[in-house]
């Protein structure tokens, strides 16, 4: 995919395509980070709910 868009146009130099890439990519990689923290959080308080019931 990346070597099509590169192919795609040769009037789009490498910069500005890279620079494009990483205007988009930036957020979704944010978005992806903060996802996965929320899914981290989420798992160790049902592990920490789990212990705890059992401790019970």
């Amino acid at each position: 995919m990346f070597l099509n868009l590169l192919n795609w146009g040769t009037s789009i130099t490498f910069a500005s395509v890279s620079h494009e890439f990483k205007v988009a990519l930036v957020p979704l990689l944010v978005a992806l980070v903060v996802e996965l923290i929320k899914l981290l959080i989420a798992y160790l308080k049902k592990k920490r709910e789990a212990i705890s019931i059992k401790e019970k």
